[in-house]
C-alpha cells in the first residue's frame, strides 16, 4: 500500500516543494484541503500516513490538531513553518505546541 499524505493549508503548495520538505518519506498520493471541514471529510474517507498543517494555519493549529485527533488518534501530524526542508515540526515538540 502506498503512503498518502494530507496537507491542510489556505493555499496549496507545489508538490515539488512538499517533496523537497519531506524527501525522506516515500509516498504515492498527496491530498490537499484548504478548510478543516474538508480535511476531516477527506480523513474519514481513507487511510492516511501523515497529516501536514501548513504555515498559514499556525494560529488555528491547536483547533485543527484536536479535530484531527477526534477522527484518527494515531496519525502523525507535522506543522510546516515555512517552505524549507527543515521546517517540519512534529506536534508535541517545543516549537510545535
Amino acid at each position: 500500500m502506498s503512503n498518502r499524505a494530507l496537507l491542510i493549508d489556505s493555499q496549496e503548495m507545489h508538490e515539488e516543494t512538499l517533496r523537497s520538505i519531506l524527501g525522506f518519506i516515500e509516498w504515492g498520493e498527496l491530498e490537499f484541503s484548504s478548510s478543516i471541514d474538508g480535511a476531516l471529510s477527506t480523513l474519514q474517507s481513507g487511510i492516511f500516513s501523515l497529516v501536514l498543517i501548513g504555515e498559514d494555519e499556525v494560529e488555528r493549529r491547536s483547533t485543527i490538531y484536536r479535530a484531527i485527533r477526534e477522527v484518527d488518534s494515531s496519525i502523525p501530524v507535522l506543522f510546516l513553518l515555512d517552505e524549507s526542508a527543515d521546517s517540519a515540526i512534529p506536534w508535541g515538540s517545543a516549537d510545535g505546541v
